[in-house]
């Protein structure tokens, strides 16, 4: 039996207090890992890791939603440590006042003497604190996370609130800051114990304490009822990283202080200068290019604009790093419209600001030190020229246009989930998630507990005709002269549950479910939510549900946000539909992937009736200039999203066209015809007729066959349970979407989860591997390594890494590496075949996160394996040839495999190497003999291009390498070849393009 969260949490609530422990052996050891991060002290950790857990043990029948557990854990446990610094440091002074950096240096440097007297142990923690102290917070976190609790990316992600990808990222970047010193890191950090006591210390004291019962039999009706403020992540197994950013805004510090430019529908110039005696340097193995990005020549950009907007008579400059359009808009935490329609928006701990949206944003100050709290949506207002802003239970204002902060007023600490700040002419409201509200008839100066004036607590307020409504999550309130009036019911009776309001103009808006309906038990045609509309404070109700939208979707696992501009009403689910007439009538609905996705808690901006910004977990802040038709991406600082993989394909049979599509891979596949001036994500053909919500494969790469596109996507392994779907997806030109390839099994481990979710004690190794072997497909050495490994996180890396690997189309024939073994697919086999190749060394994680290489070409195939040696096969894998002894060097690594036309291309570790007949080999040079080392190799079907890491791009010529590129952007990730352009996908910069002359 699987168990996940959910069950585990079905047991407690059920009065199981020994499943508890289930959860705090889970979980402990990311916990402490954060905690200690944080506060620096390893004990005071293991301390307040046990107070941690003693909360989530009495608050866990407040949780709402239980497959949101990792990222609540988090919020707990981050706030736990923001309430014990707060004690310790006594935050009171104006942000604008406080030397952080100073007082920091100090208390680190009294810090390490103290350390430097203390036990050898602690000594090695000191100096891998000082290490980690080079890099930002949000990298520190991850590799905290990655090393000392031993979390995969997913589970990071999870935990966090961000995607895998994001975290992937942080540490490349982190590793590339330390280098050589990260290995030291790595072993001090996996080699940190705690407490082998704490879990039975939390039972103990959990045992002298019961918890409280929920009210209701059925545990999940309290957590149907209301909206989660700060914690909403959907992490259920077998969902993927992309799903999982959808719901919990990443807790990121990656604090950048120069000004931001939002990025319009033209190529940007990045000017790259020569800078010989500057050596460029890794992000990983996957990355190519100098740390520093490339900064924009403004007057680049003004030509590049001219230039497509048509004026010819400005010569645009040649040679240049063109970029593309962003992939994706900046994360935000908070968004703000003021009454002289300046847009605010806060991300990563900076505030910019937006006069006019056809103009630049404004870096308008750094708040970091007062916003260090994983809060999705930071409640910000203004009243009276003044803004206001409550990053936690701590209330600060500023005159000065958000330049500078000063604390107003400070409630009790539990009140540490704001959601919403309401500021009126008549009173100020102060709403937490959990605990409730206040209100000041001072503008501020005093408040007052007014959650005895509810039946139960408030959760949000509302305006409306200059009326204000509270919402406590199920029922609508309207504030009187003498009391808060209930608005009346709505007109189906079983619709109990308000879930969703927006307001406008006149228009009060609800989104209801009825949270005792069982969508497995569904009549044809009922439904368990609805949309309604009230024009007088709820005397009388409209309901403007969408009839033929999600009619699938029914019951509680609808979770619809409510948007309203004008008459514009805008409803986001899986997709999004839009009404112009106030929910008269509703248009098409916009599937996911083409209409930015968000959550319950989104930060959300209404300049005016056709202008809005929201905060998209997917895709970043986007913007609307016509209510909600259509959605921008909106940058505030320079960095275009990563590309992890490109591929640049005519469509048109080679004939003479200008320019090819360009494909990528980003999660989602993407595609170009203008360059990347302007980006399509092509959906995924999936079944939207379950009730039970289907991520999008994430796509993690692109090939080319004579047969088409073709894109290998997965379902992230977030856990050791999770059954590691495979497939392969090709893209249809007729539909433009991904539709899996017709009668091609998937691959998934679904039969081997219940084996490795209930070990018998007494099997050995080699009996356990046996057993795992006979229910899934993979590589002995998978196995037996798997088997060998008893921390649960372990196991899930070693399959996720097992999931990842590559794949190659020739023909009809497809071939795909699945847990370190070789596949064959071809259509009309009924299953994958093994064809005779499979990793045979000790799978580590070192070894297991490379990539094996693969290439084909009609019936060869060449397989560069993790071990060095080199093998082909000239019938389609039946027969191999090992090719290692002939090659002209050793090699540890291979980095690129490419077939043209009757030569194949290698590239390695060592050098190039290339053979026309699989059996000799020549290395390939630069014309002064210099054997260059190349990250990636690209063909244009005529001529073959390769990058390096410190000297630029390379172009075959007449049998040896010539530069034809000088200087690189930084971190590429992949390179193609269309005719004289060359696209590199980078981690950060997008998709940029270089033109030879």
């Amino acid at each position: 039996m699987q168990h996940n969260d959910i069950e585990i949490i079905h047991r407690i609530l059920d009065g199981n207090d020994a499943a508890f422990a289930e959860l705090v052996n889970k979980y402990q050891r990311s916990v402490h890992a954060l905690v200690w991060r944080k506060i620096q002290d390893f004990h005071i950790a293991e301390e307040l890791t046990q107070d941690i857990f003693l909360k989530v043990y009495h608050k866990l029948n407040t949780l709402k939603k239980p497959h949101c557990f990792a990222s609540w854990l988090y919020v707990i446990a981050s706030r736990r440590c923001t309430a014990w610094l707060r004690k310790k440091r006594m935050l009171t002074q104006p942000i604008e006042d406080s030397t952080d950096s100073e007082s920091g240096k100090s208390k680190y440097s009294k810090y390490v003497i103290e350390e430097n007297e203390r036990t050898a142990t602690e000594a090695q923690r000191e100096i891998v604190r000082k290490l980690l102290a080079k890099l930002p917070e949000s990298e520190r976190t991850v590799i905290t996370l990655r090393y000392f609790s031993d979390m995969s990316s997913a589970e990071i992600g999870a935990f966090l609130g961000v995607s895998a990808n994001t975290v992937r990222s942080r540490l490349r970047r982190a590793r590339n800051r330390l280098q050589k010193e990260e290995a030291m890191i790595r072993d001090a950090l996996e080699h940190f114990k705690i407490s082998p006591n704490l879990t039975d210390n939390i039972m103990q004291e959990i045992s002298q304490t019961k918890q409280v019962a929920p009210t209701s039999g059925k545990p999940f009706i309290p957590w149907i009822v209301g909206v989660t403020a700060v914690t909403i992540v959907l992490l259920m197994l077998g969902f993927s990283n992309q799903f999982l950013s959808r719901f919990q805004k990443p807790y990121s510090l990656e604090a950048q202080s120069e000004m931001s430019v939002e990025i319009v529908e033209a190529p940007i110039v990045q000017e790259i200068k020569a800078q010989p005696d500057v050596r460029r340097q890794f992000g990983n193995t996957n990355a190519v290019g100098k740390n520093d990005t490339p900064r924009q020549n403004p007057d680049n950009v003004l030509l590049a604009a001219a230039d497509v907007e048509g004026e010819n008579e400005v010569s645009v400059p040649k040679q240049k790093w063109y970029s593309s359009k962003p992939t994706r808009g900046t994360t935000v935490e908070g968004l703000l419209v003021t009454s002289k329609e300046a847009v605010y928006s806060l991300s990563n701990g900076h505030l910019y600001k937006l006069t006019d949206f056809r103009s630049n944003w404004e870096h308008v100050s750094d708040i970091s030190s007062i916003t260090d709290v994983p809060l999705v949506d930071i409640p910000m207002a203004e009243w009276d020229n003044t803004l206001y802003m409550a990053p936690s239970n701590i209330l600060y204002a500023s005159k000065d246009d958000g330049k500078t902060w000063n604390i107003v007023h400070e409630f009790p600490e539990k009140y540490n989930s704001p959601n919403k700040l309401l500021l009126t002419d008549q009173a100020f409201y102060f709403c937490d998630e959990i605990h409730g509200a206040f209100r000041s008839d001072d503008k501020g100066k005093t408040w007052v507990d007014i959650n005895n004036e509810f039946p139960s607590k408030p959760r949000t307020f509302v305006s409306l005709q200059d009326n204000v409504l509270a919402w406590d999550g199920a029922n609508i309130y309207q504030q009187t002269s003498a009391n808060w009036r209930r608005l009346g019911d709505f007109p189906v009776p079983d619709a109990r549950a308000c879930y969703s309001i927006a307001t406008s103009q006149d228009k009060l808006y609800a989104f209801a479910l009825n949270p005792l309906f069982d969508p497995d038990k569904v009549p044809e045609g009922e439904r368990g939510w609805w949309i309604f509309r009230t024009t007088d404070f709820g005397n009388t109700w409209t309901d403007i549900t969408p009839k033929d939208i999600w009619k699938s979707r029914v019951g509680w696992s609808l979770n619809i946000r409510l948007i309203a501009a004008g008459d514009t009403l805008i409803a986001i689910e899986q997709g999004m539909v839009r009404s112009t007439d106030a929910g008269d009538t509703w248009k098409p609905l916009q599937p996911q992937q083409t209409s930015p996705s968000m959550f319950s808690n989104s930060p959300t901006a209404v300049l005016n009736d056709h202008i809005l910004y929201f905060g998209s977990w997917d895709y970043g802040l986007q913007r609307s200039t016509d209510g909600g038709e259509s959605w921008d991406i909106v940058n505030l600082k320079e960095n275009n999203g990563g590309i992890w993989h490109i591929r640049a394909v005519n469509e048109t049979n080679n004939k003479k066209y200008s320019p090819s599509i360009i494909y990528g891979s980003t999660g989602d596949m993407i595609k170009t015809s203008d360059q990347g001036r302007s980006w399509t994500t092509i959906l995924t053909d999936m079944a939207t007729t379950k009730w039970r919500y289907e991520d999008p494969p994430y796509i993690r790469q692109i090939v080319q066959s004579t047969n088409g596109i073709y894109a290998k996507g997965s379902r992230e392994i977030n856990s050791a349970y999770a059954n590691g779907e495979v497939g392969i997806y090709r893209f249809s030109t007729d539909t433009n979407k991904l539709n899996p390839v017709q009668d091609m099994p998937v691959l998934k481990d679904s039969s081997m989860m219940n084996i490795l979710a209930n070990r018998d004690a007494d099997i050995t190794d080699i009996e356990y591997a046996k057993q795992l072997q006979e229910k899934a497909l993979g590589a002995t050495q998978f196995f037996i390594q798997l088997a060998q490994i008893r921390d649960q996180s372990h196991q899930s890396n070693l399959r996720r890494y097992g999931s990842k690997g590559t794949f190659a189309v020739s023909g009809d024939t497809f071939y795909i590496e699945y847990n370190f073994k070789l596949f064959r697919w071809e259509v009309g086999n009924a299953e994958w075949q093994h064809i005779g190749l499979e990793e045979t060394a000790a799978l580590t994680l070192d070894i297991a996160m490379k990539d094996l290489k693969l290439a084909v070409s009609e019936d060869t195939v060449y397989v560069g394996k993790r071990d060095g040696h080199l093998y082909v096969s000239f019938d389609k894998g039946n027969n191999w040839i090992d090719l290692t002894p002939a090659l002209p060097f050793p090699v540890k690594v291979f980095k690129e495999i490419v077939v043209a036309g009757t030569s194949v291309f290698v590239a390695t570790d060592a050098g190039i190497i290339t053979s026309d007949n699989g059996k000799s080999w020549n290395t390939i040079t630069d014309a002064a003999g210099d054997n260059l080392i190349m990250e990636f190799l690209a063909n244009d079907g005529n001529t073959l291009y390769g990058v390096t890491e410190k000297s630029g791009i390379y172009r075959l010529d007449n049998g040896s390498w010539n530069q034809v590129v000088p200087e690189i952007p930084a971190n590429i990730t992949s390179m193609t070849v269309d005719e004289n352009t060359i696209y590199v996908g980078t981690r950060n910069q997008g998709m940029l393009h270089y033109t030879l002359e």
